[in-house]
C-alpha cells in the first residue's frame, strides 16, 4: 500500500517540482540569458533549471602557440616573451590552416 501512493505521488508530484524549477531559474536568468542570446553565446541549463554555464564561441578560434607550445616564454628571445604571440600562449585562428598573432 505504501508503495503504490509513493508511486503515484511521484507521478504527480514530480513532474510538478520539476515544472516549478524550470519556472524559477528561467525567471531568476532571464536577464542573463538575454544578454548571452544578444551575444552569441550558448547556454546550457544545469541542476534543474537553478544554474547556467555560458560559453562564448570566439574561445573555439583559440589555438596554443606552435612556437612557445603555450607557455608564452621563449628563452632564445630576448626578453623571454614568446614574439610570436607577445607572451600569451595563444593565437587566434584566422583559417583552418594558418594562425594569426593576437
Amino acid at each position: 500500500m505504501f508503495q503504490i501512493i509513493t508511486q503515484q505521488l511521484k507521478k504527480s508530484l514530480l513532474p510538478w517540482l520539476e515544472e516549478r524549477t524550470r519556472r524559477a531559474g528561467a525567471a531568476l536568468f532571464a536577464k542573463p540569458d538575454a544578454w548571452a542570446v544578444r551575444s552569441g553565446w550558448t547556454i546550457t541549463q544545469r541542476r534543474g533549471g537553478l544554474s547556467r554555464t555560458y560559453r562564448d564561441p570566439r574561445f573555439d578560434l583559440l589555438i596554443r602557440c606552435t612556437s612557445c607550445g603555450g607557455s608564452g616564454f621563449n628563452h632564445t628571445a630576448a626578453r623571454g616573451a614568446c614574439p610570436t604571440c607577445g607572451g600569451s600562449g595563444r593565437l587566434v585562428r584566422t583559417t583552418h590552416a594558418e594562425p594569426a598573432r593576437r
